[in-house]
């Protein structure tokens, strides 16, 4: 995979049009916004603190030197002129080598239309022809949406963390699910 790498366009169940790619460095702008949006709604994701567009530089930096040692499949989704999805899979090192982290992020407005799961599969498929043998994740047990998600990508749960994020409620455990390829 390398920068800016098409990967097609998909057609969401309620028919509108998203276009997937590798990320770029032309993403800096438009994933700041998109990580922000996730924040500001307070979604499942780990981080809850705004990001600066210093902090997206490096962030996008990062993945794309990541990408380029073959140690991240990093793909974006676009429509109506935004990100409004992001999704990779990171590369263990050492004895891990073999074992990717997915994690994805899906605007609201975008989710339960098929764009996460076609995210997924493309990511994959690309780790599949990359060698990784085991693909896991942790996802908090309270979202339901996602978890059936990985459910019906071939994920099942191997672990509990518990306490793994501090939200308004108060903390809520993570399962960790795992996919062989």
């Amino acid at each position: 995979m390398h920068p800016g790498q098409i990967m097609g366009t998909f057609t969401t169940k309620d028919g509108r049009s998203v276009f997937i790619r590798a990320i770029d460095l032309g993403d800096v702008e438009g994933l700041l916004n998109y990580i922000n949006a996730l924040i500001d709604e307070d979604a499942p994701i780990s981080t809850n603190e705004r990001q600066t567009y210093l902090s997206e530089v490096r962030f996008v930096a990062d993945e794309i030197q990541r990408m380029l040692k073959g140690d991240l499949l990093s793909l974006v989704a676009l429509a109506e002129g935004k990100i409004i999805a992001h999704a990779d899979i990171r590369r263990g090192s050492g004895r891990t080598k073999h074992v990717g982290t997915l994690s994805i992020g899906v605007l609201a407005g975008w989710r339960n239309v098929g764009l996460g799961y076609e995210l997924i599969r493309i990511l994959l498929n690309l780790a599949r022809a990359e060698n990784y043998k085991l693909i896991r994740l942790e996802v908090y047990v309270h979202n339901v949406s996602a978890i059936h998600l990985y459910e019906k990508l071939g994920f099942a749960q191997t672990g509990m963390v518990p306490k793994m994020g501090l939200f308004k409620e108060g903390y809520t455990d993570a399962l960790v699910m795992c996919r062989e390829l």
